[in-house]
Formats: C-alpha cells, sequence, structure tokens
C-alpha cells in the first residue's frame, strides 16, 4: 500500500518514533505503507519542528535517531526556505525600493554640495 501525500496524523508519527529505536526505516515504512524516503523526510521534519520548539541536538538525535550533521543541514535548509516565503520576499523588495529612494537622495545630496563648493571655491 503506498499511502504516498497523505498526511501523517499524531498517532502514526507517536509510532514513527516509539519503533525508531527497534527497527529499521525499511521495516516501519512496510508499516506504515509509506516509502524509506517519506519516513526519513518525517523524521527530518520532527527534528527541525524540535529544533525550532527549542529542543537540544543530543535530545533531537535520541529522538529521532537521526545523525548530528543531517539534523544540523536540514536545520538550515529550512531557514533558507524561510526566507523565501512570499511574505519575506515582498518585505526584502520593500527594503530594496527604500534603499534605492535612499540612494537617490544622498547622490542628489552630493551632487548639492559639490555645486555650493564650487561656489565657495570661486568666491574665494
Amino acid at each position: 500500500m503506498n499511502r504516498y501525500g497523505e498526511r501523517w496524523n499524531d498517532n502514526e508519527e507517536k509510532n514513527l518514533l516509539k519503533n525508531i529505536k527497534i527497527k529499521s526505516i525499511n521495516e516501519i515504512a512496510i508499516e506504515h505503507g509509506r516509502t524509506e524516503s517519506a519516513i526519513t523526510c518525517r523524521l527530518k521534519y520532527i527534528s527541525v519542528r524540535m529544533y525550532n520548539n527549542g529542543n537540544d541536538i543530543k535530545d533531537i538525535i535520541n529522538v529521532t535517531n537521526l545523525k548530528e550533521e543531517v539534523i544540523l543541514y536540514s536545520i538550515e535548509k529550512n531557514k533558507k526556505k524561510q526566507l523565501t516565503t512570499p511574505e519575506n520576499v515582498t518585505m526584502l523588495q520593500n527594503r530594496i525600493i527604500k534603499l534605492l529612494e535612499e540612494k537617490i537622495l544622498l547622490k542628489d545630496e552630493i551632487n548639492n554640495l559639490k555645486m555650493q563648493n564650487l561656489i565657495l571655491k570661486k568666491k574665494n
């Protein structure tokens, strides 16, 4: 049975975490009707969620049975993904527009100061 795309429910997730210490990913995948990749992805998802909830990396390793480097990579990947949400993209675009406007104002001010400097030099 392939459950590709089906949402994970709380009981299924609890069962996964309970069995990850005593069964192989392949055995768990068969029990859940999911692929090994789906099981691994869910463990990574859980590790990121735990990290975001303030759990220590050692606790996350203990619960998910994932290697530290896999957890850290998943956390970084999630952080990068969060930066590209539509809200963040809009916020960054607005900031860029504001900075460009400020740049134009500063250029105008520099040009005005240069003109004033030339005028003062000519007077002296």
